[in-house]
């Protein structure tokens, strides 16, 4: 069945509440949790290294740093070797110089950018692509809430706790086609089409001032770009982060049998809004239990009224987030505070995150049975502007251990019962300058939610 069609199928089927087609159905697939920065980065590498015919990859974020810098060049040899390679990375997000896109270009990978900035319509700026997939010959699939940058896998301080998962099986058909679908949609342009803004975008380079990035503000030739992206290969090699040629079989170590679902955006345009709806939907039937890990909880209206009228039926409701401490988006957290006591009052329990590491992971588990992965942050951003992807497992083993891998994060965390006073200590650590930059945050942020 033809993409096109089976989109419209899923439309009319949420339409009449029966749900995603195939959700009940799925053949059996395999999944395992990647929440370990080392085996992420290790599965991405096994399975670009043993590719047969055919890789995509769509990124929101991708940069010159040390990890995705070794990933692209693990790509390149694999357009060498025969692989069609295709990668397409968002058109604002993505630091990537112009020079390095030509090298790749040249090495054999397809290079597009989605919704490169353009002059004539500076209001899709707004509109990203916040997908984080890697799909190899249409059989494995590598996704979850990682971006390719160092932070991500644990190579700077302070990074991100993330959580990713390899999947196999009849779900990454319907991840493929998806691919197949944005890769020829009429937002994405390959890099030569770009405009002259997109084109400086794009020639932005490293604003850091280690040594690592000097290398690239000094790239000029061809040459230079193949050297920095082997010479990174080689250091992450070196540093024991990733090894070569393994011939792991991520078969063997995933959970089989697991009835998967594969969730995305049927529109650019966010009318259908599918992902947020897919997820209120399954929320709607939570009987006693619904657990929510999100970085940024900027609720739309319906998100929130969603959650309220689940705990009002009895459920018990988790959200697990980021404290002032550890965001990497104070104005995400000021808006927060704001409708945090909205939730506490509704019985709602909040458990903000410790330590110095920014909670990045974006995961949902439903009675205990249920899970979900994906880019979803329950935010106004992924409701109503960006491209979002997310992965349902229909099974109370993996349930089992999203729960884990959230109660594990969450293990330095608190649980909140009410915002501390102006001049009161922070239970999270949190500066004084910091709360007050907060608090004036509150004031600010109503006035552009809907960018958060």
């Amino acid at each position: 069945m033809g993409f096109a069609c089976r989109t419209l199928l899923a439309a009319i089927a949420i339409a009449i509440g029966l749900g995603w087609p195939g959700s009940k159905n799925a053949l059996a697939d395999q999944i395992r949790l990647l929440p370990g920065h080392q085996e992420a980065l290790q599965a991405r590498a096994d399975l670009i290294q043993q590719a047969e015919y055919q890789i995509d990859c769509a990124y929101y974020a991708v940069d010159t740093g040390r990890v995705p810098a070794a990933v692209l060049q693990l790509l390149a040899e694999a357009a060498q070797r025969g692989v069609r390679v295709r990668l397409l990375v968002d058109g604002l997000m993505s630091r990537l110089p112009l020079g390095l896109h030509e090298h790749l270009c040249s090495q054999g990978v397809e290079v597009c950018v989605y919704r490169p900035p353009n002059n004539l319509h500076p209001i899709l700026l707004n509109r990203r692509m916040h997908d984080k997939l890697l799909i190899v010959d249409r059989q494995s699939l590598v996704m979850g809430s990682r971006n390719l940058q160092d932070a991500h896998f644990g190579r700077r301080s302070p990074g991100f706790v993330d959580c990713d998962a390899v999947i196999e099986g009849a779900s990454v058909e319907w991840a493929a086609d998806y691919f197949e679908w944005i890769w020829n949609h009429g937002h994405v342009e390959p890099l030569k089409d770009m405009n002259l803004i997109g084109q400086s975008i794009f020639r932005l380079l490293p604003n850091t001032r280690d040594d690592w990035s000097r290398h690239w503000r000094a790239a000029k030739s061809d040459q230079d770009y193949a050297q920095l992206l082997q010479a990174s290969l080689q250091a992450v090699v070196a540093e024991g982060m990733l090894q070569l040629e393994t011939g792991n079989d991520w078969n063997q170590q995933s959970d089989p049998d697991v009835e998967l679902e594969f969730v995305h955006e049927a529109d650019t345009g966010k009318q259908a809004k599918t992902v947020q709806r897919r997820l209120q939907e399954l929320i709607h039937n939570a009987q006693y239990s619904l657990l929510i890990q999100t970085p940024y909880p900027v609720f739309t209206r319906y998100d929130l009224e969603q959650i309220l009228e689940t705990r009002r039926r009895g459920v018990r409701v988790v959200l697990c987030t980021n404290s002032l401490q550890t965001t990497d988006r104070l104005a995400t957290y000021s808006d927060f505070e704001n409708f945090k006591g909205v939730l506490l009052e509704a019985g709602i329990e909040i458990y903000e995150a410790g330590g110095t590491e920014h909670l990045h992971n974006k995961a949902v588990v439903i009675d205990d049975c249920i899970a979900v992965i994906g880019s979803y942050n329950f935010d106004e951003r992924s409701a109503n502007l960006n491209m979002e992807v997310g992965m349902i497992a229909y099974s109370p083993d993996v349930a089992r251990q999203v729960r884990e891998i959230i109660e594990s994060q969450m293990a330095s965390g608190i649980r909140t019962t009410e915002s501390p006073a102006l001049l009161e200590p922070s239970p999270c650590g949190a500066s004084t300058t910091r709360r007050l930059k907060m608090q004036l945050g509150r004031l600010l942020v109503p006035t552009f939610r809907w960018l958060l």
